[in-house]
């Protein structure tokens, strides 16, 4: 399968650094798709889910300029989670 990140960013045309990329984007997603992947189980269209954890990751990071790859999945499982 296509890097979710990859995909989104190139898609939508977002210039990334690759560092950024690298170093802040993919651990954040990976993180935060763990997380609600486990939480949500098999209850919900995974693709849907994944395609949402992957926005809220890229606009946390890159709109809102969160620079810790941890506290990016935090805050993308709160926007995703249903609390």
């Amino acid at each position: 399968m296509a890097c979710p990140v990859r995909s989104y960013i190139t898609s939508r045309g977002i210039a990334v650094a690759p560092a950024q990329l690298d170093l802040l984007l993919l651990p954040a997603f990976n993180t935060a798709w763990g997380i609600v992947e486990r939480a949500l189980e098999l209850h919900h269209d995974p693709e849907v889910i994944r395609r949402r954890v992957v926005e809220e990751v890229v606009d946390l990071a890159l709109t809102q300029g969160m620079t810790h790859p941890d506290k990016v999945a935090v805050a993308a499982v709160h926007r995703v989670l249903p609390l």
